[in-house]
């Protein structure tokens, strides 16, 4: 979930206006936290169920959850980067780095709108390249510290999900940017089309 301070275009593209599919914090549905609860609780307690109570806290480094969290969370966010690279064909020097320092918090943000399948995209890899595919490592080799951060990462990809979820019924000729304060993206419609399904306040 990236809610991050760069500007957004101030007009829209020629030939398209512009819809905020994006709320704050505060506005996001109460399933989305209980989503997120459940896609954390639900792998680790496989990992618990396969492992059991004492190999799977006798094995637990402190460190090296520390070092694979930030590494991940990292990652996360250049997994974002390269699936909206290259999926949407848009330069690297249209991509923006940085870091939140009053939540410690890594961003990558695109400058420039890009179409929907392309934002898709690049919004859905982290949650298998850093969050499942760190897990399902592992449930092979029995590593507790990175079972607990893949759980992690699986749940805080839930921002990504449910934005991704709020744009299901738009036409695939819209143009997506991600909102640059708030969570969501702002969406550059053509002018001769409507506006279809739930805003982001809506199930």
């Amino acid at each position: 979930m990236r809610v991050i301070a760069l500007s957004l275009l101030t007009t829209a593209p020629a030939g398209y206006r512009t819809h905020d599919y994006s709320v704050s914090i505060a506005q996001l549905p109460s399933w989305v936290i209980w989503l997120s609860v459940v896609l954390m609780v639900f792998p680790a307690l496989v990992y618990l169920l396969i492992y059991g109570w004492d190999a799977t806290w006798g094995n637990l480094s402190i460190l090296a959850l520390l070092v694979e969290f930030v590494v991940l969370i990292v990652a996360h966010e250049l997994v974002h980067a390269i699936g909206w690279k290259f999926a949407s064909g848009l330069p690297w020097a249209k991509f923006r780095f940085g870091i939140l320092w009053q939540g410690l918090a890594p961003y990558c943000h695109a400058i420039e709108p890009m179409s929907l399948q392309a934002y898709r995209i690049g919004a859905i890899l982290p949650l298998f390249i850093t969050g499942v595919l760190p897990w399902l490592v592992a449930l092979v080799v029995g590593d507790t510290s990175l079972a607990i951060v893949g759980a992690l990462l699986i749940s805080g990809a839930v921002g990504d999900i449910y934005v991704i979820w709020t744009l299901r019924a738009l036409p695939a000729s819209v143009l997506v940017q991600d909102h640059t304060s708030r969570v969501g993206c702002v969406v550059y419609m053509p002018t001769d089309e409507s506006p279809q399904g739930d805003d982001l306040l809506g199930g």
